[in-house]
């Protein structure tokens, strides 16, 4: 405490305090520069690293949708591609095995598997993906940089299986592809071959049903006009149906009128020959030795069994479109 109108006493630092005291500032001074550097590198680290691994995948990507690409010059190529992803890729050596074959990356140098992913297909192992490194892991390398690495090898490995299956699936729907067309040239020509043959069949039928005919007309229609001539005028109706069933021997009426109705009877077919050559019921009747009410009523059956029970439709006009 000081007396009342007592001045106080004002002193000042001494020039060695002083000195101390700016030294101390001016090193927090470097120090945060410092910090600031060491902070700008490790974000210039890392977006470098971000950026050559987008790189690795963007090349990679753009080599998957090549429509010209084979699988195998796919794998030599994809290869190549890989170091440059990683942040030391002059110590990075990179072998891909697949079927059996290996493909290496540009000025491979055998050594210690550092990293490897396998290259799987349908739950199946294919192959897989080995980095080798010609030099040791640098000792600024953080968890970080490795666990990236780690996931872009596996990423990698995904599109390489992706595409390694899309070209199975493509070669393999070309093999389906080519064995059906080959299938089908085949059974084209078959069906060729059978249609030269049902050509030869029914020309050969043709042949036989001219020869009948001209027998018929030789030798059976001359004997049938002189009995005519010697048949009293009541039998010779008999002749001339027995003149037209001759000349329906090489006509296809019965199997026509057949496919038509299945359930015709052995005699209803006569009679339906005997309709259709123009003979009326009642000639019909005397040539079986019937009455004509059994004959209409045969008549009408057949009808039914034509389909043709309506009686607008003439049953002898329908029998000679048969």
């Amino acid at each position: 405490m000081t007396k009342r109108g007592q001045k106080l006493a004002v002193t000042r630092p001494a020039e060695g305090k002083t000195a101390v005291s700016e030294t101390l500032r001016g090193k927090r001074k470097r120090d945060s520069f410092t910090d600031l550097n060491i902070r700008d590198t490790v974000k210039n680290d890392s977006a470098g690293d971000y950026i050559r691994e987008l790189n690795c995948l963007y090349e990679l990507s753009r080599l998957k949708n090549d429509p010209d690409c084979t699988l195998y010059n796919f794998l030599s190529r994809a290869v190549k591609l890989i170091p440059p992803g990683w942040s030391t890729p002059e110590a990075v050596s990179v072998r891909l095995i697949f079927n059996g074959r290996e493909f290496l990356s540009e000025l491979f140098r055998d050594g210690e598997i550092y990293q490897a992913a396998d290259l799987v297909v349908r739950d199946e192992s294919v192959g897989k993906i080995e980095l080798i490194r010609s030099e040791p892991i640098p000792r600024e390398t953080d968890d970080t940089r490795l666990y990236r690495e780690r996931m872009l090898l596996e990423i990698i490995a995904t599109e390489i299986s992706t595409f390694i299956r899309f070209k199975q699936d493509d070669l393999q729907l070309q093999l389906t592809s080519n064995r059906l067309r080959a299938e089908q040239h085949l059974l084209e020509d078959k069906n060729t071959a059978l249609r030269e043959v049902l050509d030869q069949i029914e020309e050969e039928k043709r042949h036989i049903m001219r020869q009948v005919q001209t027998n018929v007309d030789r030798v059976i229609e001359p004997i049938l006009r002189n009995l005519a001539n010697k048949a009293r005028p009541d039998d010779r109706h008999y002749i001339e149906l027995l003149r037209a069933s001759l000349s329906d021997v090489t006509s296809p009426f019965m199997s026509n009128l057949e496919n038509r109705a299945r359930t015709l009877s052995p005699r209803e077919g006569e009679i339906c020959n005997m309709i259709r050559n123009g003979m009326s019921s009642k000639e019909i009747a005397a040539a079986l030795d019937v009455s004509v009410h059994t004959i209409l009523k045969q008549r009408q059956r057949i009808r039914k069994k034509l389909g043709i029970s309506n009686d607008r439709i003439s049953l002898v006009a329908f029998l000679q479109t048969v």
